[in-house]
């Protein structure tokens, strides 16, 4: 039976003094990265995106018209914008997901381009389509307002 409380595990900070093993790892980085002042540079870097993963253009898009309604109803004081309700949200992902699977089973375009309208490429089903929109949506609106 695994022990529990505090005396089970190193305290948080405390690490286990590198072993030879960690320290040829370390020297491997280095002189892969072409010295230290490099290694952590790379260290610093924000990983890029996975190449399967293509940016989706189509939310950046979506977002910033919601965004520039809901802008323009504070500018006139016309009260909350009727784009931030979850229900039209999901009307809008459904009709983009809608289009997307029309477009990706249509035999006239190439398989190149029916690949790229793939609905999947929105999200898993068109709730987690939502979903990544909403998030995607507050953490803008977050950022717009610091």
């Amino acid at each position: 039976m695994a022990k529990r409380g505090k005396r089970s595990g190193k305290a948080a900070g405390q690490a286990d003094a590198p072993t030879e093993h960690d320290r040829r790892d370390f020297r491997r980085l280095v002189r892969k990265a072409g010295g230290r002042k490099r290694l952590f540079q790379w260290i610093g870097e924000k990983a890029p995106r996975a190449p399967w993963r293509p940016r989706n253009a189509h939310f950046d898009t979506l977002i910033d018209g919601i965004l520039a309604e809901v802008a323009l109803y504070k500018e006139l004081s016309l009260g909350p914008a009727p784009l931030t309700s979850r229900r039209r949200i999901r009307a809008l992902i459904k009709s983009m997901w809608k289009a997307h699977e029309k477009n990706s089973q249509d035999p006239t375009v190439l398989p190149e381009m029916r690949a790229a309208w793939d609905p999947h490429h929105l999200g898993k089903d068109v709730n987690a389509a939502m979903y990544r929109l909403l998030k995607e949506l507050r953490r803008r609106k977050i950022e717009t307002h610091r």
